[in-house]
C-alpha cells in the first residue's frame, strides 16, 4: 500500500470496514483451494463481456504457433474495449501462418 501512502481517498477506496480489497479475483475449487485468477483492474470489457487477459493468453498459449504473448484491453469508439494481443511466433512457424489464421 506504499502507493497509498499520504493519500487518504486511495485509501479509503481499498480499505473498507476493517477489510482490505485488494482487487484480485479468486475462486475457491471443490477442495477448498484459492486460486487467484487475476485482478478487477485487468478486465477488459468487451461487448458486454468481462474478459480477463490471462484466459485469453492461457488459449493462445494452445496454438503451437505461438512462443509468447500478451494481451490487453484497447479503447474503441463502438464497443468501449477491445481485445488487442501480442504474439510472439515460434521460428517453425514464421511467415508461414497469417493473422487470421491465429485469429480463426
Amino acid at each position: 500500500m506504499s502507493g497509498d501512502l499520504n493519500q487518504p481517498e486511495k485509501t479509503a477506496e481499498v480499505l473498507k470496514n476493517g477489510w482490505l480489497h485488494t482487487g484480485d479475483l479468486a475462486y475457491m475449487d471443490e477442495e477448498g483451494y484459492v486460486y487467484i485468477a487475476g485482478r478487477l483492474s485487468d478486465m477488459i470489457k468487451y461487448k458486454g463481456y468481462k474478459v480477463l487477459p490471462d484466459e485469453v493468453e492461457n488459449h493462445l498459449h494452445n496454438h503451437p504457433a505461438i512462443l509468447e504473448c500478451a494481451v490487453i484491453g484497447v479503447p474503441d469508439e463502438t464497443i468501449g474495449e477491445t481485445i488487442k494481443a501480442f504474439v510472439v511466433l515460434q521460428d517453425d512457424f514464421k511467415s508461414r501462418i497469417t493473422e487470421q489464421e491465429i485469429q480463426d
